[in-house]
């Protein structure tokens, strides 16, 4: 697995937010560094569209590195995931305010947190296992 830089456009420099890529199969990982607030929620969407296009079965948002999460942030991310049902999506974050914003947005029946992108992958995985064997 390459991780792949598709932020497309500079962010602020008091506010970086960068955003790499990385394609497993079905499975797309977008992975956030820095923070998402309104003057980068814009580059955090393109990289949505793009990864849209792709049309994964399943998808990880890594918020492992990512410092700060704005209601902009938070909106860009439940439109995407309410977009894709009845695609998988799970988020790796051990911050408990990026569940918070997201469960008082109306996301937090459709998706799980997992601390880590192991514990992520292994979920993924056990439901794939699950869906060949019925």
């Amino acid at each position: 697995m390459k991780l792949v830089d598709v932020t497309t456009q500079p962010a602020r420099n008091d506010a970086p937010l960068t955003v790499l890529e990385d394609m497993d199969g079905h499975t797309a990982r977008l992975v956030l560094s820095g923070e998402v607030d309104l003057a980068t929620s814009t580059i955090l969407r393109s990289a949505l569209y793009g990864i849209a296009d792709a049309n994964p079965d399943e998808l990880i948002f890594d918020f492992s590195r990512l410092e700060f999460l704005s209601a902009a942030g938070a909106v860009a991310i439940v439109t995407e995931i309410r977009r894709r049902r009845p695609a998988r999506t799970v988020i790796v974050s051990n911050d408990p305010s990026v569940s918070r914003s997201l469960t008082l947005l109306g996301a937090g029946a459709g998706i799980e947190i997992f601390p880590t992108l192991a514990e992520a992958r292994a979920a993924l995985s056990s439901v794939r296992g699950a869906l060949r064997v019925c």
